[in-house]
């Protein structure tokens, strides 16, 4: 992608599954490839993206939309990805992980989020299936609802009748994207 300094690669869409992959979309990171770009839900193999991108990106639509290539997010922030970042992306613990400190900037309008500072991506079993990330101010498992902003995300597939991620104080959303960036 071009936009906004360029260097962005979609590498996931979550809205409603309807292609029945459901919580296999937690595991934001890893080598599934999931769904088709433009049809719903989709996911593409980033396992070696991470260990190269610079930026972390998470995006939400203003209204619940089916085109993942669309370019109007309500909701629009860039998160460095520090060596800390990367190690917990890249060697997910299990739940109660110590968090790695994040920061995201929104896009629009430049500012450094007041709560987006937190990072970490676990394994989990049962409902979870795998890998499962989140950026947010409050981190201390498993209390992970409740505490949510418009500057807070969290992966959050369990079944078919989930949304894909929560944000605005708890409330889930149908729709959101994960970007990396790559400099050139």
């Amino acid at each position: 992608m071009t936009t906004d300094g360029g260097g962005w690669a979609q590498i996931q869409y979550l809205t409603t599954d309807t292609e029945g992959y459901n919580r296999g979309y937690a595991s934001v990171f890893d080598s599934d490839t999931l769904g088709t770009v433009g049809s719903g839900s989709f996911k593409i193999d980033s396992a070696d993206m991470i260990q190269v991108a610079t930026h972390l990106r998470y995006s939400i639509p203003s209204s619940h939309i089916s085109n993942s290539r669309t370019d109007t997010w309500g909701i629009d922030f860039s998160c460095e990805i520090t060596s800390s970042v990367r190690e917990k992306a890249m060697n997910p613990g299990s739940s109660n992980q110590v968090p790695a400190d994040i920061q995201c900037t929104n896009i629009a309008t430049g500012a450094v989020s007041a709560k987006a500072i937190k990072f970490n991506y676990q394994h989990w079993t049962g409902c979870w299936y795998g890998p499962r990330m989140w950026i947010c101010d409050e981190a201390t498992a498993p209390s992970y609802h409740g505490n949510y902003d418009t500057e807070c995300i969290v992966t959050w597939k369990c079944d078919d009748t989930s949304s894909g991620v929560y944000n605005a104080n708890g409330v889930s959303s149908n729709s959101a994207a994960f970007w990396l960036k790559f400099d050139s």
